[in-house]
Formats: structure tokens, C-alpha cells, sequence
């Protein structure tokens, strides 16, 4: 027997695409909502890109939640669509069931309590939900967000991915140069533990050159220190006593990269030196931390978890669930429905693959001036002027691409700020120009945060988890097949036109290294986006690899190793009949993450693995 929001729905699309599979998705959707309440356990409902997701949950609150006395709370990406959701909410239901809670709408805690549907947004709830963590026996702002005057709302819907970890790092230089302004003026003892401290971990690191996790004896020092009081002195200190207060306009730099034009914030001594011991305050909270060296700056990092099942649960609607690596940390914290079939078919669509190409940030930086103009001819012989291009780049080189492609309109985007949005609707092609490799400190802290297996292991190359030969590989390969999944459906491929699911005819054009990286987008668009077509392309000459001889040898015989299988030192140099100083030569190559060799060895799956100390091991894998 179908319910009032299935009735509701179905008059909805009378006159609309309805694909069989909306209405097993309508089911879904109710189902796990409604008994959201009595688990202890995230459910993540996927349905593809254009299935109405929003629509329908907007449509559940104003039906269902009528006939059974519920409350929600809605948790969005953006303001303006929580905005619209509480309109739409309000208009389906006739009364004012919603009201909006986020940081550009005025509302008090009573009416809070007091709204049947309250919609906020991710940023808003990781607040409060960081707020819960740090403030555990007090009223938070989380309490209000699920109390309702009838009891808890015990419907929870996120719209959207969500960020689950909670991260924060302190630069060592910074620390060192905070600690020597303050000396001057201030005699604490706080103070000289923590330049004691951060001397001591210098020394430490400094020995070992690599990642790794603060040693047991750093971490007790760093809990001994009275970082409130610090702050508190900081916040005391006049404008008169220190020159750096008087002088208080400070520009930071928001990006690190070399070959791209940063970014300016102001700021002043005072906000840095509060902002900096707060983010150390929270790396001492969470108890454990590691260090990296990046372009020679060391840096402390620390990381949790916000999900806590303990905490009333919901429902997480996620298009590109499955193919996210971070549900499979969390185990059994999170389900992931399947898919109900047939909801949608991609067959007008086709994608257009060119490979191998180097699309790192800072590569494309470095030759963007060159090869956009040669991409833009490529372009403009396969797209006719009429055509509607979204173009999606790096941030960073969006002001490189001076050479409009002909067509009727360009429409210009980057990594980073595209999920969710449907303002790109009637571009009927797309174009990726490079993709989002996230670095390596992210996966590092998802682990962390999400397994609490604070230990060497992972530092020492040891990272099989969850099935995976390398759960780091995984996590970084996952975010960029995601990306990239997301990245094409902004396009109006994203909109049904007919009751088999299809969409208007579209283009994709995507530049794909080669490897492992290249294959798993290629599988993760098939997966995704059903009867897809994909096509091959020519962009760009491809660039001839720079390695020598031997290491092409080295890269030739690791290619048909089996997936597991290992290759120790004495092994390769069997193999090749090299020596152990060639041997010793490439290996002081592999660790540089972005030599030529590393990064062909990453392309065919492979890992290299170092261990430290006595009994030292050197080894490849395939991942």
C-alpha cells in the first residue's frame, strides 16, 4: 500500500520522466528515513545525479511528517538551498512546518525547538558537532539542532557528502617564531616548556627525515603544557608592549604551490599566535598526532573522527557513495543501500579519453600556456560553435587559459568548488583539464581519524586495510575517481528528459594519466554513469618519459607482477643484473614523490617501501 509521499510523488511526475526505478528509490528513501531513529548506524542512499533526491525529501517532510508526528532536521551543502528547501517544504505542506538555521538566517533557539523541519548546513553542523566533541557535558548547539519541543527529531537527512574529519596541523617554524616574539615580554613557565617541546620533536625528526607519529615522551610534554593559560596571556599583552601588535597588518599566503600566483589574507600577530596555539590546543585534545616535512617545513598533524553512532543517526544521500573509500573505514558505523536499477541511462553521453597525459596541478601550471592553445584546436573540430562548454581546471590556472574555445558560450570552473551545484545545467559539453590529486597529508588523517590505529605501520609502508593492499592508494585514487564523476555531471547530463532515463545528448573530453589512476576513472565512469559510451581522443602530444635505461628495465619487469606479489632488493638486482649502487641510486630517486621513476612505478600500481633501522628492508609491491 503506498503512503500519503508515495501518492504524493507519483502525481508529481504524472506529467514528468519517471523512470521505473524512481519508484523503488521513493521507497527507499521513506523507508530508511522513518527507521533512521531506531539504528545505530548511518545509511547512505545513492542514487545518480538527476534522480529529483532533493525533491523528494522536501516532498517527505511535507507529507509523511504530517501524518506521524515526525521531526527532521536537514542538513544541506550551501545556504541558498537551504533557504529553498524550507520554502519548498513550506509551499508543498501549506503552513510553516520549516525555518532555516545557518549563519545568514536570523532565528531564535525557541522557534528552533519549535520548527517541525529544521534545514542548517554542513559547515553549521561540523561546527556544532566539533562543539559536542570538545564540550561533551554541556549543552551545545548540536543539542538544539536535534531537540524538538515534542522530544528528539528522529529524522536526520544529509544532502550531499559529508565531511566527517576533523583536522589540524601546526607549522614548527611558526610555533619556534611565536615562542621567541613572546619570550621577550613573558616569563612562563608554559612558554618554556612549549619551546622545549617543539626544540625536542626538531632534534627528533630531524634524525628520521620522514613521517612518522610523535613519540610517546613529546606527547606527554605537549600535555603538560597550560595552552589556555597562553592564550589568555596572549589575549592580555597591550598593543604598546610588543612592536608586532603595533605593526598588526600581516599578509598570509593561502597557497604553497611555486608556480602558481598565491593568494593574499590579512591578518595581524595577535589573530596568528590566538589562531595557532588554538590548533595546537586541539592536537593536544585529540590526544595523538604525527609529523610531516613538506618543502622543509615540519609540521605537526592530528585528526578525529565527528560520526558518533552513539548520537542519533540519519540517512546521507550520496551519488558517488561506492566509489568513495572513506565508507569503508568507518565499517559498520555506515550502510550503503544498493542502487535500485534502472533510474537512469547514460547512453546519450559520450566521453572522449585521451591518455597518457601528466594532469597534476603543477604540471598543468607549468604548461598550461603551452598546451591550452593546441587543446582549444582539439576541441573546436569535434564541438560545433553552437555548442555550451564548461571547462574545469585547477584553481590555480584558471587565469592561464587566455584562448576562448569557439562555441556559443565557455563556461569556466575548478576542483574544489563543484559538487552540488546545478548552475552549469545547459552546457552540453564538458571539458577536464587536469584533476584533483588530494596530497598525501589528507589520507594520512582520514585513517587516523577514521580507525584510531594510531601506530608506526602506516608510517613504515604497512597500510593493508579493508581489503586493500594500500588503503592510502585507495583513498587518494577514490577522491580523484569522484571527483571527476561529480565533475561531469554538472553538465545537462545531469537532467532525465524521458522515462528510460536518458538525458540530453552530451560531450565529455577528459585528459587521464596512465596507470592505475587513469584506469580507475575510466571504471568508475562505466559504474556510475550506466551505457555511458566511452570514446578515444588525441589532446595533446604525449611527452616522452625521462628515466634511464635501467630504470625503464626496472619499470618493464615490475609491470607483469602479479597483484600482492613482492620484489625485494636482492631480487631486482638479480633480475636486472644491476648492481647494488645502481640499486641504491633509484631507490634515492623513488623517494622523491615526483620524480619521473616514482611516478611511473605509481602509474603501474606499484609501491616501493623503505623500512627504517636494524633490519632494514627495501621491497616493491603491487597494490
Amino acid at each position: 500500500m503506498n503512503s500519503h509521499f508515495i501518492e504524493t510523488m507519483t502525481r508529481r511526475f504524472q506529467s514528468r520522466p519517471c523512470p521505473n526505478g524512481l519508484l523503488e528509490g521513493w521507497h527507499q528513501l521513506e523507508q530508511a528515513v522513518t527507521s533512521a531513529a531506531d539504528r545505530h548506524q548511518w545509511q547512505v542512499i545513492q542514487w545518480p545525479t538527476g534522480t529529483g533526491k532533493t525533491e523528494a525529501l522536501t516532498v517527505l517532510c511535507a507529507t509523511l511528517g504530517l501524518e506521524h508526528n515526525s521531526a527532521a532536521l536537514i542538513i544541506t551543502k550551501f545556504t541558498d538551498e537551504a533557504d529553498e528547501i524550507v520554502r519548498a517544504i513550506n509551499e508543498q505542506s501549506g503552513l510553516t512546518l520549516a525555518s532555516a538555521a545557518h549563519g545568514k538566517a536570523s532565528i531564535t533557539e525557541q522557534a528552533m525547538t519549535e520548527s517541525r523541519v529544521l534545514v542548517t548546513t554542513h559547515e553549521a553542523y561540523r561546527l556544532a558537532l566539533r562543539e559536542a566533541l570538545d564540550r561533551p557535558a554541556s549543552s551545545t548547539r548540536l543539542d538544539l539542532y536535534h531537540r524538538n519541543h515534542h522530544g528528539s527529531r528522529n529524522w536526520i537527512i544529509i544532502d550531499e557528502a559529508f565531511n566527517w574529519i576533523d583536522t589540524y596541523e601546526a607549522d614548527l617554524d611558526e610555533l619556534s617564531a611565536m615562542c621567541a616574539a613572546l619570550s621577550t615580554h613573558v616569563r612562563n613557565a608554559h612558554l618554556d616548556n612549549l619551546q622545549s617541546f617543539l626544540s625536542a620533536i626538531r632534534v627528533d625528526f630531524d634524525a628520521s627525515g620522514s613521517d612518522r607519529l610523535l613519540p610517546d615522551e613529546a606527547t606527554r610534554l605537549l600535555g603538560s603544557i597550560d595552552l589556555d593559560h597562553l592564550k589568555s596571556i596572549v589575549r592580555d599583552i597591550p598593543v604598546e608592549a610588543i612592536e608586532l601588535w603595533r605593526n598588526a597588518s600581516l599578509h598570509r599566503r593561502t597557497e604553497e604551490t611555486t608556480t602558481s600566483p598565491t593568494e593574499i589574507r590579512s591578518s595581524s600577530f595577535k589573530r596568528e599566535y590566538l589562531s595557532l596555539l588554538g590548533r595546537l590546543d586541539a592536537i593536544k585534545r585529540v590526544g595523538r598526532c604525527w609529523l610531516s616535512q613538506r618543502r622543509s617545513r615540519i609540521r605537526l598533524h592530528s585528526s578525529r573522527l565527528l560520526l558518533n553512532t552513539n548520537r542519533p543517526c540519519g540517512v546521507i544521500l550520496d551519488a558517488t557513495a561506492s566509489i568513495d573509500r572513506t565508507y569503508d573505514l568507518l565499517g559498520d558505523r555506515v550502510a550503503i543501500l544498493p542502487r535500485p536499477k534502472n533510474m537512469r541511462t547514460y547512453k546519450n553521453v559520450r566521453v572522449h579519453i585521451s591518455r597518457p597525459h601528466r594532469v597534476g596541478k603543477e604540471h598543468i601550471a607549468r604548461h598550461a600556456t603551452t598546451e591550452w592553445p593546441t587543446l582549444v584546436k582539439q576541441i573546436a573540430r569535434k564541438v560545433s560553435v553552437n555548442s555550451k562548454i564548461l571547462a574545469i581546471t585547477h584553481k590555480s590556472t584558471r587565469s592561464l587559459l587566455k584562448h576562448r574555445i569557439p562555441c556559443r558560450e565557455q563556461y569556466s570552473a575548478h576542483w574544489h568548488n563543484l559538487d552540488g551545484k546545478n548552475e552549469w545545467r545547459e552546457a552540453d559539453t564538458v571539458l577536464l583539464y587536469g584533476l584533483p590529486y588530494p596530497d598525501d597529508i589528507s589520507p594520512t588523517d582520514t585513517f587516523h581519524a577514521c580507525t584510531e590505529l594510531w601506530s608506526a605501520d602506516w608510517f613504515d609502508g604497512n597500510r593493508t586495510y579493508a581489503g586493500h593492499s594500500n588503503i592510502k592508494a585507495a583513498l587518494k585514487h577514490g577522491s580523484i575517481a569522484r571527483s571527476a564523476v561529480q565533475a561531469i555531471n554538472r553538465a545537462r547530463c545531469r537532467i532525465i528528459i524521458d522515462d528510460q532515463g536518458n538525458c540530453e545528448p552530451t560531450d565529455v573530453f577528459i585528459l587521464l594519466p596512465r596507470g592505475a589512476v587513469g584506469e580507475l576513472i575510466e571504471t568508475a565512469i562505466q559504474a556510475e554513469m550506466p551505457d555511458v559510451a566511452l570514446l578515444p581522443w588525441s589532446a595533446l602530444p604525449v611527452r616522452p618519459t625521462l628515466i634511464t635505461p635501467s630504470e625503464k628495465e626496472l619499470v618493464d619487469e615490475l609491470k607483469s607482477i602479479r597483484q600482492h606479489d613482492v620484489y625485494t632488493k636482492t631480487r631486482v638486482i638479480d633480475r636486472l643484473g644491476i648492481t647494488s649502487r645502481t640499486f641504491d641510486r633509484m631507490s634515492a630517486t623513488l623517494r622523491k614523490p615526483g620524480s619521473p621513476l616514482a611516478q611511473e612505478l605509481a602509474a603501474i600500481g606499484v609501491a616501493f617501501h623503505c623500512t627504517k633501522g636494524r633490519g632494514k628492508v627495501t621491497y616493491f609491491i603491487k597494490q
